[in-house]
């Protein structure tokens, strides 16, 4: 798994390295801002500031929700064999992009949730900085704690992070 030269997140599986933002081009992007369910079917995509419809989107057929969960779920088993190292590197590279990108990631927070281009701004350097924390901690964060509630018997807490498909299909 790694960053392709263009930013977008690669996940190799069976030998192979999937495109992620090919694979999942072919899906209806996700609506920029504030969403509404259509009678017919679907959604659209409502700016918050002057209400008008900014794009409608098919609903997702259950091939292609399973074709994503699917998608999500190998990336997923790739990703947790990564190396704690590989992860911070990918993450922090996310981080950096972020901040290249403020502007542009800022235009769509603001459609997203009608935030002042300002306070957009702000919550892109925001969630950079969280990037770069985890990328920073998060090995120290999913490391096995070994306890030693007595002389006899041994005990450790461990973290784990469920799968996409856990997640989803309860």
């Amino acid at each position: 798994m790694g960053l392709s030269p263009h930013g977008a997140l690669r996940c190799r599986y069976a030998g192979s390295c999937l495109n992620m933002t090919s694979t999942l081009a072919s899906l209806p992007p996700a609506p920029l801002n504030s969403t509404t369910k259509l009678k017919a079917g679907g959604y659209r995509s409502v700016n918050p500031y002057d209400g008008k419809t900014s794009k409608t989107f098919e609903e997702l057929s259950d091939a292609q929700l399973e074709a994503a969960i699917k998608t999500a779920a190998t990336c997923f088993d790739s990703w947790r064999n990564e190396s704690f190292g590989n992860r911070a590197t990918i993450v922090a590279k996310a981080a950096t992009l972020m901040r290249e990108r403020t502007d542009e990631l800022a235009q769509l927070v603001t459609l997203e949730m009608g935030k002042l281009v300002g306070e957009s701004q702000g919550e892109v350097a925001l969630s950079a900085d969280i990037l770069d924390y985890y990328a920073k901690n998060a090995e120290r964060f999913l490391a096995t704690d070994n306890l030693q509630p007595s002389s006899i018997w041994r005990a450790a807490v461990e973290f784990s992070i469920l799968p996409a498909r856990a997640l989803c299909c309860a």
